[in-house]
């Protein structure tokens, strides 16, 4: 409810939206492969590393209220 208030609680929960969007779908995705099929280790997690970048790169023009965040984000991904 704070969000309604304050534009950078607002863009707070924008960003982690579409980071926890892309991070669901890729689990969606994954889980519909047949039954016996798998991915080589680590190429899930290669996935959503190279789309958070994405949208991370996408967004940080546009959320100017929380450079922090990404900057911590950004260090996290590696």
């Amino acid at each position: 409810f704070g969000a309604f208030f304050s534009r950078t609680y607002r863009e707070n929960d924008y960003l982690w939206g579409r980071l926890h969007g892309a991070d669901r779908l890729v689990d969606i995705v994954v889980s519909a492969l047949p039954q016996g099929k798998t991915l080589p280790a680590g190429s899930v997690m290669a996935i959503k590393n190279r789309l958070f970048r994405a949208i991370l790169g996408q967004e940080r023009g546009r959320l100017t209220r929380i450079a922090p965040l990404f900057d911590a984000l950004e260090q996290e991904l590696g």
